[in-house]
């Protein structure tokens, strides 16, 4: 009889606990912005083979000077003062996400050096950007020029670092 009482009240107890049974909801909401991308890749004949895009690049320049030939791919010419160097660079811009048409390009210098002027376009370099152009996604030319004072030493190492950074309008 024991085994009958104890039978009986493990499924009254069983019932109970099924009949009892708590449930619960949560709801999760989700929010969220999707984030645009800005790329730049540069071109130029002077130090970058035509038709290769990269992200960074390094021109070597050779021994140059103002009564010697240009270095391939780079035009010299005579300034007040000076002589400089250009090559033209092609600056290609895409966006994704962004809901912008156009894009800033701006530059800056690593290190000012004296005597020597780095410009793009009609734009002198500094360590601060530089705006060149507020432009369409897409390629541009525009023109690199280092302008080497008539002051200059010989022998003068012409080294330098330029940024160039493009964001969307």
């Amino acid at each position: 009889m024991a085994g009958r009482i104890l039978r009986i009240c493990v499924g009254i107890a069983l019932c109970a606990a099924a009949a009892g049974a708590a449930t619960g909801s949560a709801t999760f909401n989700i929010t969220g912005n999707t984030v645009g991308t800005v790329t730049i890749t540069l071109a130029a004949p002077g130090f970058i083979p035509a038709n290769t895009a990269l992200v960074a690049s390094t021109a070597t320049l050779g021994v140059i000077s103002k009564n010697a030939l240009a270095p391939v791919g780079w035009t010299k010419a005579t300034i007040t003062n000076g002589w400089k160097l250009t090559t033209p660079v092609t600056i290609a811009t895409t966006q994704t996400l962004t809901g912008s048409t156009q894009a800033a390009l701006t530059a800056k210098l690593l290190t000012p050096q004296s005597g020597i002027a780095w410009k793009v376009d009609a734009v002198t370099l500094t360590t601060a950007d530089q705006l060149i152009a507020t432009e369409a996604f897409g390629l541009h030319n525009h023109d690199l020029a280092v302008e080497i004072d008539n002051s200059v030493p010989a022998g003068t190492l012409l080294t330098n670092t330029i940024n160039f950074t493009v964001t969307a309008q």
